[in-house]
């Protein structure tokens, strides 16, 4: 999903991807579900960070952010910018 388009493109973009495996790091990541994609440390989608963090995929009421989505928040956001994918 947004891993390769972001890796594989030539933007000016800090990628960084993060395994939760545990529930001390849903604890550490305040882990919102997965995927968890944060762009300069906020969520894509205004997701407040989990007060009670636990390992549980996320629910997007418009679906996964494909592509498209992705280049609509670099458009917003800019190139220069930190991304933070955290998966479960």
């Amino acid at each position: 999903m947004g891993k390769n388009y972001i890796t594989n493109s030539n933007l000016d973009i800090d990628f960084e991807e993060i395994l939760v495996e545990t529930n001390e790091y849903a604890n550490k990541y305040k882990f919102r579900g997965s995927p968890t994609i944060l762009i300069n440390d906020n969520n894509i989608y205004a997701l407040e960070a989990n007060e009670t963090p636990s390992l549980s995929c996320g629910f997007y009421n418009s679906g996964l952010p494909y592509e498209k989505t992705l280049n609509d928040f670099i458009i917003l956001f800019g190139e220069s910018t930190k991304w933070t994918m955290i998966n479960y």
